[in-house]
């Protein structure tokens, strides 16, 4: 039976081929069904629309080919297939009479595993080469072009594949179990991003500033490449578009390559191949008599305890939280806002009931039976219960945790209340730093009612962002008035609201409303003209030198703040690129190309508002502020 070659055995591949028939077999139907046949539905649409004139058809089969590729590129079906492939292909190493028979061959251990694998990627690759020769050949048919784009997205599909089966084969190796290898494959391929979920979240709960869990930061960081299936979706998920990255809309023939986006597909194929190597020497060294076993490795149980216990703990304690208080990571704060330290100790020893419940749950479903009390591991269990709890400790006391970001390491800070403000300068960032700092060293109490919220969220260079939201006290001399004094003190106080380009001779305020809060009625009026808008805009900036008007607002109980100034700012590429903004300032102050304006900025206009006040009075006897429809939605 031995090969010619000596790390391949046709015999072994052939019955692979023969005895799976039924499952590349569907694989082929659900490729027809899914890729190839709607395609031909959409081309033969188009060439009806234009009554078989395939020269005028070209540009929109064209544009039917790009879309579709996202379909055929979908890593969700690689996924799925990679597990489903492994456990039919290496079944027998759940069966310990099939696993016996097949050791008994006078085949080696990795012939045997490489022969096996190769056959499980020929049965995943089958309806990938029926659908990209089908799309290759309609292009070609049609002349649309795009052939280098699909075979670059070959090249990335065939990346995925082998990696998706190689961490499939790997799971398969450690676990004697089937739906072991199901379930550890499943939490393989999302546990970094799980487990960055759940710290974040636990911080939240301990952190005395309320923040939110920043997905975006998460699934963008720097190692949520350790997520496999999340982290390709992203690459080739809901908002990629197949080829698209690669071709141009302007020419049938033109494809742009851009390397950047294919690099990770090449890190991707290169870690399939480790992956392969360490699925290899996991078949070599297991032992026979380990099927069945949840674990066929010693060295796996220990991680599997610690993963599970922690994981599972952490997992369940934060549901368990969030359903008993209704308002979950809320309560952590009480009604006043303090610091709770009964409702800390609560979180803590749910925390520790959650993990060691789920450290003996692990160890019961290892063992496969209840009673483990006498022969469960003591030193993994102190080992994980003990670390479990230091982490409590450190967090309690905010050794660990979400830190205010380096001066040296932010790029903007913006700053939210019932309006925001957004700096770039290093030294009025400085100066916010130093009061985030002792809002959070004095935890303070907010006094009665008198109260206002308050965001801080740093933009760092990396690309991510972090933000710290408080509920504080308000009135003369709290930290409430130091933070707007420090606002209206501040050297970007003007560009902080309108963008640096504010002084630009282009420069200008757009759907300027004027909105009456006298507290008996609402009515808002409108700048009709842009001489009232130009009007406006200039008497603001003279209250904002004057300290008439607070660019921050942490409205004080008691003021009378009866009008306020809503606008949307309005600055150019060529604004945004004479002052060099970054990228969230532009998306914060200019135009985007569908001519949508930025959301709206506010103005509180209190009685010390002279300039502006006086100026909305003249205009509105001169009817140039005219009362906004409740139902113009855009009327500039």
């Amino acid at each position: 039976m031995k090969s010619k070659i000596s790390y391949f055995n046709k015999a072994v591949f052939k019955k692979d081929m023969t005895q799976f028939w039924s499952l590349w077999a569907v694989e082929i139907v659900i490729s027809l069904l899914i890729f190839i046949m709607p395609l031909m539905s959409s081309v033969n649409g188009i060439i009806r629309e234009y009554t078989g004139n395939t020269l005028n058809a070209r540009s929109d089969i064209k544009e039917s080919l790009i879309s579709f590729t996202a379909v055929l590129a979908n890593p969700i079906f690689i996924f799925v297939m990679a597990i489903v492939v492994a456990v039919v292909v290496f079944q027998y190493t759940f069966n310990s009479r099939e696993m016996y028979m097949i050791h008994s061959l006078p085949v080696k251990r990795e012939t045997l595993f490489i022969s096996h694998y190769i056959a499980g990627v020929v049965m995943l690759l089958i309806p990938y080469v029926i659908g990209f020769a089908g799309y290759i050949i309609v292009g070609k048919m049609y002349c649309a072009g795009l052939t280098i784009s699909m075979l670059l997205l070959a090249f990335e599909v065939f990346a995925m594949i082998l990696l998706f089966y190689g961490i499939a084969c790997m799971v398969v190796m450690v676990s004697g179990n089937s739906m072991m290898s199901i379930s550890i494959y499943c939490v393989l391929n999302v546990l970094y991003i799980g487990f960055y979920m759940m710290f974040m979240s636990v911080n939240q709960m301990f952190s005395y500033a309320g923040r939110t869990v920043d997905m975006e930061n998460i699934l963008t960081g720097r190692y949520a490449w350790l997520s496999p299936i999340v982290f390709l979706y992203r690459k080739t998920g809901f908002k990629w578009t197949g080829v698209k990255r690669w071709s141009d809309s302007t020419s049938l023939k033109s494809e742009i390559i851009r390397w950047s986006e294919i690099l990770p597909f090449v890190c991707a194929f290169a870690a399939a191949i480790i992956i392969f190597i360490v699925a290899l020497l996991l078949y070599k060294y297991r032992k026979s008599e380990t099927v069945g076993d949840m674990i066929a490795f010693s060295w796996g149980k220990p991680v599997y305890r610690t993963v599970f216990a922690i994981a599972g703990g952490m997992f369940f304690a934060l549901i368990s939280w969030t359903i008993y208080f209704q308002q979950g990571v809320a309560d952590t704060m009480n009604g006043e806002g303090a610091y709770d330290i009964e409702r800390l100790m609560d979180i803590v020893m749910l925390m520790m009931i959650c993990v060691i419940i789920c450290y003996f749950v692990s160890e019961m479903m290892l063992k496969r039976t209840f009673f483990i009390w006498k022969s469960f591991s003591k030193k993994n269990f102190l080992i994980v219960v003990g670390g479990m709890l230091m982490f409590l400790v450190l967090e309690v006391t905010g050794v660990i945790g979400i830190k205010i970001p380096k001066l040296n390491n932010i790029s903007e800070l913006e700053i939210t209340s019932e309006n925001n403000i957004l700096y770039t300068d290093k030294d009025d960032i400085s100066k916010f730093i130093k009061l985030n700092k002792e809002i959070e060293e004095k935890r303070l109490k907010p006094n009665g009612d008198s109260t206002s919220g308050v965001s801080f969220c740093y933009r760092l260079k990396n690309g991510t962002k972090r933000e710290f939201s408080y509920e504080l006290p308000t009135g003369q001399g709290t930290i409430s008035d130091k933070i707007v004094q420090c606002a209206n003190r501040s050297k970007q106080k003007y560009e902080a609201v309108f963008s640096k380009a504010y002084k630009d001779g282009d420069y200008k305020l757009q759907n300027v409303e004027v909105q009456d809060c006298d507290g008996n009625s609402e009515s808002t009026t409108y700048a009709s003209t842009e001489e009232a808008r130009e009007k406006i805009y200039e008497a603001v900036l003279k209250d904002i030198e004057a300290g008439n008007i607070n660019i921050l607002d942490l409205s004080y109980q008691g003021e009378s703040d009866d009008k306020r100034l809503n606008f949307r700012t309005y600055v150019n590429e060529k604004m945004a690129d004479k002052y060099k903004m970054g990228a969230y300032e532009r998306k914060s102050f200019y135009v985007n190309n569908r001519n949508q304006f930025t959301e709206k900025k506010m103005l509180n206009i209190s009685f010390k508002a002279k300039h502006t006040r006086r100026v909305i009075e003249e205009l509105t006897n001169d009817g140039k502020l005219k009362l906004l429809d409740s139902k113009e939605q855009y009327y500039e």
